[in-house]
């Protein structure tokens, strides 16, 4: 990947502490919150010397990735290459090869509306010259033949699809932390008790953190309903791709009977001509034919 500045590749000495499995592990626990892709892009940051592995983790946990964390993992290697312009250059290069591999794969597996996400993202690379020309024209290309594409659902993707469905640890916890709150909280004369300044405050702390549990239950439901769209636009597309394969098996069959009648129909003319020309033949000559046994049957014996 050839980048829009010259970028040193050497990579120094790396930093105390750093391992592959501390990277995978931080970038595992990414999610679509702002705090969460900030806190992996400045993590990142702080082991910009082992820039290269960093990139190859990435790449290895995005090929890894449910499809509801595809995107978020893409706003971080977003998030680094901002920063990597001033801060960390040597991020451009290794960064973007990872990005060169790694984002049509993930592109084909997501929903609609990540894809238009995906596409600002790329604008914003193009506006601000992050990369050569040709390198952005190469993955636009690449991400518009995905987009265009009706190629066949994988039994992989269905089964992804599956597993997104199912509710994380979280947000079962959450949900069940929702309804655990009592129905006082949601009185509209809760606060107009209050008695003193202290228990108005009291209150009031509660509510807010009922108003946190209520936001994180609300984001949950959200990546649940965008995991069921995604379902049924695997499910529908695993249904076109069967019902294809079901015409062309049709297709198959009938040319398979059309090809059987042909032969029969050559069959028949050849023995049709065969029986004329031993007709034709003086009866020396047709002793000396053997017999068809193709069409015929087996030749009888002659009685001794």
């Amino acid at each position: 990947v050839v980048m829009s500045a010259t970028v040193s590749t050497s990579v120094g000495a790396p930093t105390h502490g750093f391992t592959r499995d501390k990277v995978l592990a931080k970038l595992e626990k990414v999610n679509s919150t702002q705090a969460s892709i900030e806190t992996a892009s400045m993590w990142f940051m702080h082991y910009r010397e082992n820039a290269q592995e960093c990139a190859e983790c990435w790449l290895q946990q995005l090929n890894a990735a449910s499809t509801k964390q595809l995107l978020p993992l893409i706003y971080v290697a977003n998030h680094v290459l901002q920063q990597s312009r001033r801060q960390a250059p040597e991020y451009l290069n290794h960064l973007g090869v990872a990005v060169a591999k790694g984002l049509n794969p993930a592109f084909s597996k997501m929903n609609a509306k990540d894809r238009k996400s995906v596409e600002r993202v790329m604008a914003i690379w193009e506006q601000r010259r992050l990369f050569k020309a040709d390198f952005t024209e190469k993955l636009r290309s690449e991400l518009g033949a995905t987009a265009s594409s009706k190629e066949a659902i994988t039994v992989e993707q269905f089964l992804r699809a599956v597993a997104d469905l199912k509710p994380s640890e979280d947000a079962r916890k959450v949900d069940q932390d929702v309804k655990a709150v009592p129905d006082e909280y949601y009185d509209t004369t809760f606060t107009t008790s209050c008695e003193s300044k202290e228990e108005a405050e009291e209150k009031l702390a509660q509510l807010n953190a009922v108003a946190r549990l209520l936001a994180q239950h609300k984001g949950h439901l959200l990546g649940e309903l965008d995991a069921a769209e995604e379902m049924n636009r695997v499910t529908t597309r695993m249904v076109s791709t069967m019902s294809t394969k079901a015409q062309k098996l049709t297709q198959l069959v009938s040319a398979c009977h059309a090809n059987a009648q042909q032969l029969r129909a050559v069959n028949e003319l050849v023995n049709e001509q065969r029986s004329k020309l031993l007709s034709q033949m003086p009866r020396e000559a047709k002793r000396s034919v053997a017999p068809d046994t193709g069409a015929q049957g087996p030749a009888k014996r002659a009685a001794p």
